[in-house]
């Protein structure tokens, strides 16, 4: 099962990544690391045309006890929460639905269900106890068989987000913006390889300062994925511009050393989807700073993630997204 979007398992992944590291090194480093408690972690979304997805995790201490095959033990249950959009004071609750429940829900909405939430491959017996907050079963019923969503996002309104778990209180807010999008997608030979290409994004950059974007790319059917190098941009540099940039191929986050001769390229033959997103300011800071966090670099100074979530021991994201799609088949 692959289970790209759970913010968990890239926590394990650096856990592990880390000991490995910290094993590898030459000079012991002696110091006291503060206990900082557990903190409640929040991977929370909403799209144009979808319905929110809110992951609510627990935190854990990076030398603490870890049984990796326990993933269902850092998701936290039982939380109250709910969604309002704008300044209107009607909640929309959000319900806590696990993959392993998924027995109850018609099969005509399962296989839907479960791709939304990265699960590609479907075994009763090996799903993990992992759980979502999303809109109640019987809004995503209608919402898969006719498309009919009436509390799924919408551009230009802003949507904020109470979650109460334990005797916290947290809250958040984002905005999906209008979605600009780009010009179109071209094709652009790698220089010495004859299989490679970079496909190339034309992108007119409003003339008034303040717009960012995040990005994901899909090769054929594969999910899709971020780049390697960092997934949003802002237009300082750009401001009233029309330029072509080559796109980066995504890579899942479990890639550390990317191969250096394929790395960004995709290949003749691939049909490559880009999945472009307007985002707001907050959404930015806080990706900006979880993948600019000194490069891996034992020597470099950490950056603080710029979490947009409120309330005690908390971090994460409540992220808005303006998206479209494009979609371009490179030539054999």
């Amino acid at each position: 099962m692959k289970r790209a979007k759970i913010i968990v398992y890239a926590q394990l992944l650096a856990i592990a990544i880390s000991a490995v590291i910290a094993s590898s090194c030459t000079k012991d480093i002696t110091g006291n690391l503060p206990d900082l408690g557990t903190s409640t972690v929040v991977d929370g979304n909403i799209e144009n045309g979808k319905p929110p997805v809110v992951l609510l995790t627990r935190s854990t201490r990076v030398f603490g006890d870890l049984n990796i095959n326990d993933i269902g033990a850092f998701f936290q249950h039982g939380a109250a929460m709910y969604m309002t959009v704008d300044n209107d004071s009607t909640r929309i609750p959000l319900e806590e639905i696990c993959l392993r429940d998924l027995s109850a829900i018609p099969d005509s909405m399962k296989w839907t269900l479960l791709y939304s939430l990265g699960v590609t491959v479907y075994d009763s017996s090996t799903v993990p106890d992992v759980c979502v907050y999303t809109l109640p079963l019987s809004e995503l019923a209608a919402y898969y068989n006719t498309g009919s969503c009436p509390h799924c996002g919408a551009e230009n309104h802003t949507y904020h987000l109470n979650i109460k778990t334990g005797n916290k209180t947290l809250t958040a807010y984002t905005t999906i913006p209008q979605a600009m999008g780009i010009d179109g997608l071209s094709i652009r030979n790698a220089p010495n390889n004859d299989s490679l290409v970079n496909v190339m994004a034309t992108i007119t950059v409003p003339p008034s300062n303040g717009h960012f974007i995040r990005y994901w790319t899909q090769r054929n059917r594969e999910p899709f994925y971020t780049p390697y190098s960092g997934s949003v941009y802002d237009d300082k540099l750009w401001v009233g511009q029309t330029l072509t940039l080559p796109l980066e191929r995504g890579i899942p986050g479990y890639i550390t050393n990317p191969d250096p001769v394929t790395y960004g390229y995709f290949w003749k033959g691939d049909t490559v989807t880009l999945k472009w997103a307007d985002i707001d300011s907050r959404t930015y800071d806080f990706y900006n700073t979880l993948e600019n966090d000194g490069g891996g670099s034992p020597f470099s100074s950490p950056l603080r993630v710029k979490s947009n979530i409120t309330g005690d021991s908390a971090v994460g994201v409540w992220a808005g997204y303006a998206v479209k799609y494009y979609s371009i088949i490179v030539p054999k």
